[in-house]
């Protein structure tokens, strides 16, 4: 019998010392910008989530903001909910964030769940079907989010969120390693259109974030 595919779970400790030291002051530069953003954000009484949403409960699979997500020159991203019988214990929701490409197709480059006040608390890849990406490979999308991830933004929740994806670039680049073997895996016996579209596959890679400890271990390496 063939062997079953990876969990979709990635464990991974906050070890920054694993990183280059290029790496190290990439993810530095992030984390300040990350807690800039949060800290502005609270000085105008809004958390990451309470900034799209206001006070009202937000809708199943309602996208917030509303009108359209938040959009700059090659990227996107917007934040929802879904029932709370299939939402993780601890979070709220989460932001599906993308790249957009010259011919205007996008490329989801991650999930980031967080609980009712905006703390990140787990990173996530998903099946083509969940986001209406184009679908490319692990490198391609982790060049977008370094990209994106690089720039300074003046607005506080886009600069808390956006850099993020550098923050955390170890744990996203095992997520989309894990998310191309189990596509590879998975497709045994089908097409990969049949399971790109699968509904029965929604999350094919996830990982629990925890921002205080990955900033503390950047502190703590020189």
């Amino acid at each position: 019998m063939p062997a079953p595919p990876p969990s979709s779970w990635v464990r991974w400790d906050a070890d920054a010392a694993r990183l280059p030291a290029r790496a190290r002051r990439q993810a530095r530069r992030a984390a300040r910008s990350v807690l800039d953003g949060l800290e502005a954000l609270a000085r105008r009484g809004l958390s990451p989530v309470s900034a799209l949403i206001g006070d009202s409960v937000p809708a199943v699979l309602a996208q917030y903001p509303a009108a359209a997500p938040v959009q700059g020159p090659d990227y996107l991203y917007y934040y929802h909910c879904h029932d709370a019988r299939e939402t993780p214990a601890g979070e709220h929701g989460h932001f599906h964030v993308f790249a957009r490409r010259a011919d205007g197709h996008h490329v989801h480059l991650a999930g980031v769940a967080v609980d009712a006040v905006g703390w990140p608390r787990r990173l996530f890849t998903t099946n083509r079907w969940v986001t209406d990406e184009t679908l490319v490979p692990a490198a391609a999308v982790l060049a977008d989010a370094d990209r994106i991830a690089a720039r300074a933004y003046p607005d506080p929740l886009t600069r808390w969120l956006l850099p993020q994806l550098a923050l955390f670039r170890p744990q996203l680049a095992a997520l989309l390693r894990r998310r191309d073997q189990r596509l590879r895996i998975l497709r045994r016996g089908r097409s990969r259109q049949r399971l790109l579209e699968d509904r029965r596959i929604r999350v094919l890679s996830q990982c629990r974030i925890d921002l205080p400890a990955q900033i503390a271990a950047l502190a703590a390496t020189t």
